[in-house]
């Protein structure tokens, strides 16, 4: 089961994404993203340090997390074990595709399983458009 949390306290503002394994009662942090700063405003620069809050989520047929990012103006899309792997970002009026990946320790922008997918546009977030575009060619 995946359980997310948001610290909503002034000054707070830390999110994380958890895993609990009810198997074995085991709960392991999958996911953190970056507090909001203390002077952001909307249409601040994306310097990458702060991406948005996360505001709704859905997992995919893989055991992928997406996730709403409200003030981001994107969704991230997580691997089952928490690692970025992509996100849909709201770029010059279309939804457009940034993969990620790990190179060694380092998460390489445009990087990973779906490189190839690296900058595919989506006139809308329709799931089985989105799927068929990044999976359908890779698959």
């Amino acid at each position: 089961m995946w359980v997310g949390t948001r610290d909503e306290r002034p000054g707070g503002g830390h999110a994380a994404l958890y895993c609990i394994d009810a198997r074995h009662g085991a709960a392991q942090v999958l996911h953190q993203f970056a507090p909001k700063p203390t002077r952001w405003q909307p249409g601040d620069g994306d310097d990458g340090s702060y991406g948005g809050r996360p505001d709704g989520a859905a997992v995919d047929i893989e055991g992928n997390y997406w996730c709403a990012l409200y003030e981001g103006s994107r969704v991230v899309q997580l691997s089952p074990s928490g690692e970025p792997v992509g996100q849909l970002k709201w770029i010059g009026g279309v939804w457009k595709f940034k993969a990620m990946g790990y190179e060694g320790a380092d998460l390489v922008p445009s990087g990973g399983a779906l490189t190839a997918q690296h900058n595919r546009t989506f006139a809308t977030l329709d799931a089985a458009a989105i799927e068929a575009g990044l999976l359908g060619s890779t698959g």
